[in-house]
């Protein structure tokens, strides 16, 4: 639970209780969404650094369910050596890689870079973004 907090964007502004239901809360949501999805968490030798759920029974496909790197730990990139993993096993199955971003995520450049594109509604908060399986060949 203490990754979830940390890496929360309302770590600095909400008590430690409301974080920790709010994690509950989120993590809960996932389960539910995704029963069947994997949990891995990257540590280093002070422990945990970051984390990734992956859905790979996601409709055809996989499902980046969530990311989260811990403040101060993101030298290295952590979350994009992740993203990478997860890309690279989803090409060598041949599944398309799909997750969803608020439009002002930082993020949303990264996975544009990682050949994710927006598909369905442009203007919604909240986008979907779909990367097609690349040839391995």
């Amino acid at each position: 639970m203490s990754l979830a907090c940390a890496c929360s964007p309302l770590a600095v502004t909400l008590p430690r209780i409301l974080l920790e239901q709010q994690a509950r809360m989120q993590l809960d949501a996932h389960r539910f969404a995704h029963p069947e999805a994997m949990y891995r968490i990257v540590e280093d030798d002070e422990g945990p650094r970051g984390r990734i759920i992956v859905d790979w029974k996601a409709g055809g496909g996989s499902h980046g369910v969530d990311v989260a790197v811990m403040p101060g730990k993101r030298e290295g990139a952590p979350g994009l050596q992740m993203l990478r993993s997860w890309i690279e096993i989803a090409d060598r199955f041949g599944l398309s890689s799909r997750l969803e971003v608020l439009h002002d995520n930082t993020a949303f450049r990264i996975y544009e870079r990682l050949g994710f594109a927006v598909v369905g509604d442009h203007s919604s908060p909240m986008l979907v973004m779909i990367r097609p399986p690349k040839s391995l060949g």
